[in-house]
């Protein structure tokens, strides 16, 4: 992870975002570290409501990066490696080959170290006029593209907004 400027950031890079930081472009969360994938945002920059909005991550790749019990499973599914089914003698190996002590992490942590092996596109409608609106779809597949690949909707829950600000995670 590196700092970077504003004006540096790119189409497709991805952002960590901590504390009371402001997001600097239109952004879809692929994690958060509040409960369930949830976060809360200040939209008073844009339009001057003072109350704080909820947001959320996608289900699916909240849990592929940072959920320590589910991820193994979902970030096999997402990524295309080996998932372990219930019920066989090696169920209780759950880490998905990784070590104790990445499992131990703080969730944003586990949840960078979990994206090197991440793949997905995001199709997003063209920019409007509303804040409140928004439509687009997360594919997320396996580095090979051999696996299928799993979509997910988008909609506002899952838009952070440049010039809002993250708070209370």
């Amino acid at each position: 992870v590196e700092e970077v400027q504003w004006r540096d950031i790119r189409v497709g890079d991805v952002l960590v975002v901590k504390g009371e930081g402001d997001f600097p472009a239109d952004l879809v969360p692929l994690a958060c570290s509040g409960d369930d994938g949830n976060c809360y945002v200040s939209t008073a920059n844009l339009d001057g409501e003072t109350n704080l909005k909820l947001k959320s991550a996608p289900m699916a790749t909240q849990e592929a990066l940072c959920d320590s019990r589910r991820a193994a499973t979902s970030a096999a599914t997402v990524v295309g490696e080996a998932a372990l089914e219930p019920g066989t003698e090696e169920e209780e190996d759950i880490t998905g080959g990784e070590s104790p002590a990445t499992l131990g992490m703080p969730v944003l942590h586990r949840a960078v170290r979990r994206l090197a092996t991440f793949r997905g596109s995001v199709r997003a409608e063209a920019p409007q006029k509303s804040i409140h609106n928004f439509t687009g779809t997360l594919s997320l597949g396996s580095p090979s593209g051999e696996a299928p690949s799993t979509e997910a909707a988008l909609g506002p829950q899952q838009l952070l907004l440049r010039g809002t600000q993250l708070r209370n995670t």
